[in-house]
């Protein structure tokens, strides 16, 4: 079940880019699929099968990235498996989407 999640923030397009694929590779994630400057995949975690047990945290995660008129438009759409997906997973997704706010706000600043 994907989790969708959107943040706007204000500054140049390729450098959103480089900062989205700098700020998820701190998380542990690792890029699957690159457009520059308009997507971005990721994906972090392992699957694990023993005797039908569990292992790992597999995540997937796809980044549109869109010019708009309040600035530019970050759409993280998550994708695990949904026996995960819980309270307090979907709060620790959303803290990850506004984790890469707060950085760019930071490194671009707020216009």
């Amino acid at each position: 079940m994907p989790h969708r999640f959107e943040v706007t923030v204000k500054g140049d397009v390729e450098h959103i880019y480089d900062l989205i694929s700098e700020y998820f590779a701190s998380l542990g994630y690792r890029v699957v699929r690159g457009d520059r400057p308009k997507a971005l995949s990721f994906t972090r975690g392992i699957w694990l099968f023993s005797r039908a047990i569990f292992s790992g945290e597999k995540r997937n995660l796809a980044i549109s990235i869109m010019p708009n008129d309040d600035g530019v438009a970050i759409h993280c759409t998550y994708k695990m498996p949904a026996f995960w997906i819980e309270g307090a997973d979907k709060a620790e997704l959303q803290l990850e989407v506004e984790g890469l706010r707060n950085l760019i706000n930071e490194r671009l600043g707020e216009y």
